[in-house]
């Protein structure tokens, strides 16, 4: 699988399952997102739970999902739950990350633009 495929379809599941930064189940409309969004940028604290909350999450994922994420981050196996998480929420503080495009990947949309955004804000972190 090639290494932009393989990271969208982590990226995505980490989406999906990540919502320690929504303020219910589910995905999140423009509102939350942008409220979540402010309260990451504002609260160092609330970046670290987001990040320990979707890390716990990608931590109880096959061993080998960890191990791709590790190897495409360039993380140990161990450390990538934690490294991708890490970059989700510093691409949503920082604006890489959009709320159109958190909803086309969460979703599991085609959206190429969606997912080149994605694949560049992540592998940016």
């Amino acid at each position: 699988m090639p290494r932009s495929a393989a990271t969208l379809l982590l990226v995505g599941a980490t989406l999906a399952v990540a919502g320690a930064c929504a303020p219910t189940a589910g995905t999140m409309n423009a509102e939350q997102f942008a409220n979540a969004r402010t309260v990451l940028q504002e609260s160092p604290s609330m970046r670290t739970k987001a990040i320990d909350d979707c890390s716990a999450k990608q931590a109880l994922r096959p061993e080998g999902d960890r191990a791709m994420v590790g190897a495409l981050l360039e993380v140990d196996a161990q450390a990538a739950p934690a490294e991708l998480c890490r970059r989700i929420v510093q691409a949503i503080v920082d604006g890489r990350l959009s709320h159109d495009d958190y909803v086309a990947v969460s979703s599991g949309s085609q959206d190429r633009e969606a997912f080149a955004r994605l694949v560049r804000a992540v592998n940016d972190g």
